[in-house]
């Protein structure tokens, strides 16, 4: 894989992360003080599936949906483009 494949990769699983975060925010144009703290993802990683021919990624996100007190929420994504 070249450089600018995970620069790519990378690039698409945070601009999912920001899609997840906003997605629950009521503003049209969020700030990130608009987030609020349940919705924000708190890490990701992702791994290249390099069998298939088309380019896929398999995203791992981690969030804590009830707040500070509640359960770690983890969850894939599949992101092919």
């Amino acid at each position: 894989m070249s450089q600018a494949w995970y620069t790519e990769a990378i690039t698409r699983m945070v601009k999912r992360c920001v899609e997840i975060e906003e997605a629950s925010c009521d503003e049209s144009n969020p700030k990130c003080s608009d987030i609020p703290e349940w919705s924000r993802i708190h890490s990701c990683g992702f791994q290249i599936n390099e069998q298939e021919a088309s380019r896929q990624l398999t995203v791992s996100f981690t969030s804590r949906p009830n707040g500070m007190d509640g359960e770690w929420h983890e969850w894939e994504e599949i992101i092919t483009w």
